[in-house]
């Protein structure tokens, strides 16, 4: 089963998920060290493709502009202070970080890919904000501010990339002062996309991989070296949260493609987009099924 991202030319590529939503790699140091070197290595590569996707009119890249607006109003609706702390962790190319100082606000901005941080800081030259944008390279399981830094700590598209998610929210959590907000997204491991495809549905993939290995053709030495992001249920994530002392307030599910069958695209171009609009707008309806499986799970959350 493959994951849609980005490739260095911002095109879309696969990329291999990891089969279970446990964090498998934080009880052995050495592969939790060498997950995080692939994935910063993967982000660094193909860095300049997201600073292009809030431009595009693919599928693919539509879903993350939902995401993002989706966030914004979530951020708006919160009606914080114009000297709240802020701090976007993952920042990538720093759009969202832009927004939100194009708000009035100052923001803390960090990602574990100094090409990420470098795109944030042109982002806030381009749009005028770069007194208001403080970036720099961090790593999201070490974040270098004291206990209960900030009002609202953003994190989106960083979840699935974590090799402890544990960790890290805890890490989140500490940073967040009493009743702080944190916005946040994870990978929808019951996704539409995947559960309509025989060769992508959830419950078939612990069977063909064990099937590979088997017939010796798992390549382990090749995936190794490969980022693996995760999916977490929805019920799974908020145990996660709850976990970590963040309450949920508000959520939803976004994303309804691109429609693939083993890996060849079933609705190209403009359809696609309006197929995702036409499901997602059932989802925000609150139509079985579809109010539970899109891609991405996007929630607001508050500090205990």
């Amino acid at each position: 089963m493959v994951g849609r991202s980005l490739n260095s030319e911002g095109k879309t590529t696969y990329v291999k998920p990891q089969t279970k939503t446990a964090d498998s790699a934080s009880s052995d140091p050495l592969q939790f060290e060498e997950g995080k070197r692939n994935v910063d290595a993967y982000f660094t590569a193909q860095s300049s493709g997201w600073n292009e996707i809030y431009q595009k009119e693919d599928v693919f890249s539509v879903i993350y502009q939902d995401r993002r607006s989706i966030a914004l109003r979530y951020f708006r609706e919160l009606s914080l202070p114009q000297d709240a702390r802020i701090l976007d962790i993952g920042c990538g190319a720093g759009m969202t970080s832009v927004d939100m100082a194009r708000c009035g606000y100052t923001v803390e901005a960090v990602d574990s890919v100094q090409a990420m941080i470098d795109l944030t800081r042109q982002n806030a030259l381009k749009f005028g904000v770069e007194e208001q944008i403080h970036a720099g390279v961090m790593d999201v399981f070490d974040l270098q501010f004291p206990d209960q830094t900030f009002d609202l700590v953003v994190a989106l598209g960083v979840v699935p990339w974590l090799a402890d998610s544990t960790r890290a929210l805890k890490e989140i959590s500490r940073i967040l002062a009493p009743g702080g907000y944190v916005l946040i997204s994870a990978d929808n491991y019951w996704r539409l996309v995947h559960l309509l495809d025989p060769f992508e549905s959830p419950p078939l993939t612990g069977l063909k991989e064990r099937i590979k290995l088997i017939l010796g053709r798992a390549r382990s030495r090749e995936l190794s070296s490969m980022p693996r992001w995760k999916r977490h249920t929805v019920d799974e994530f908020d145990a996660l949260l709850e976990a970590a002392c963040l309450v949920k307030l508000k959520h939803q599910v976004i994303g309804f493609g691109p429609f693939a069958f083993r890996r060849i695209p079933l609705f190209p171009g403009a359809f696609g987009v309006r197929l995702h609009r036409f499901l997602q707008t059932g989802a925000d309806r609150g139509i079985p099924i579809l109010r539970s499986t899109g891609s991405l799970y996007l929630v607001l959350g508050q500090k205990k």
